[in-house]
Order: C-alpha cells, then structure tokens, then sequence
C-alpha cells in the first residue's frame, strides 16, 4: 500500500486536493468534519494507493445536494473539492500536523509573503520543504458532478 501524491490550495469557501494517480480504478473517497480518506488502485500496475488526512480546519461533508463535499476521477487524477465549514477563513496548511508531508504539492498562489502579502516569482517546478507545482495548475477546477 503507498500513499498517492497530492496536490492542494485553498480558496474562499473550498480546499481542493487532486490526488495524482493515474488509470485508478476502485475509488473510495470518506468525508468526515476532520478527517478524509482516499484510497484506489493504480490501473497499470494495479498498486493500491491509500491517504488518511487529518484536516486542518473543519469541513461540511454535506451541507445540501448542490452545496457538498465531492470528488470527481478523470484519467490521471482525482480531484476533491472539500466545502469549509467557516466560509473564508484560510488555512494556512493542509493537516493539523506541523510536520512536513512528503509527496505534498502546494499551489504557488497560495504562497504568500508574510510582509508584502504577494506572491514568490515561480518559474517551473521549485522543490523545497513543499514542492511547488508550476501556476499553470492553478486553473479553476472543473465542475464536480
């Protein structure tokens, strides 16, 4: 069993996690208010991924049809949309555990200058204590259905 890389960033009312494994088959996604659990299997290769995440902060698994914590496959990944309990309050990591997490990605938009509030100049992939992905992965997400 191996943990999947993910990817990550927050916006206003939502945290998006894409999961980044590809052909994945056999899907499980577990909102809870603290926790989300993913597990799947490698299509190729058939090597079964599983990630535990204590959450940062709190999340509304489901708040009413239109309004819910989901999850949507495509070929190389699985995206999340993880819906904030307290609207507009940004986190400020993934998990409440200050350790590093390996295979984490991080959304260089959401990295931000504790005294200019701006964001770093990023060109291509920066591995520090989070690997950085490049901004062009920082589109809108796609509509969850």
């Amino acid at each position: 069993m191996q943990t999947a890389t993910a990817k990550w960033y927050d916006r206003r009312d939502s945290v998006f996690i894409e999961f980044c494994v590809e052909d994945s088959k056999d899907v499980r996604v577990c909102f809870d208010k603290t926790k989300l659990d993913f597990s799947c299997a490698n299509g190729t290769n058939n090597i079964k991924h599983q990630n535990t995440v204590e959450l940062y902060g709190e999340i509304d698994p489901k708040v009413s049809e239109s309004h819910e914590s989901k999850h949507r496959r495509t070929d190389r990944s699985v995206l999340c949309c993880l819906r904030k309990a307290e609207t507009g309050k940004a986190w400020s990591r993934l998990t409440k555990d200050k350790t590093r997490m390996r295979r984490v990605l991080v959304s260089p938009r959401d990295i931000r200058c504790r005294h200019t509030r701006t964001p770093p100049e990023v060109s291509g992939e920066v591995r520090v204590t989070l690997s950085v992905v490049p901004s062009g992965l920082c589109v809108p997400p796609p509509d969850l259905v």
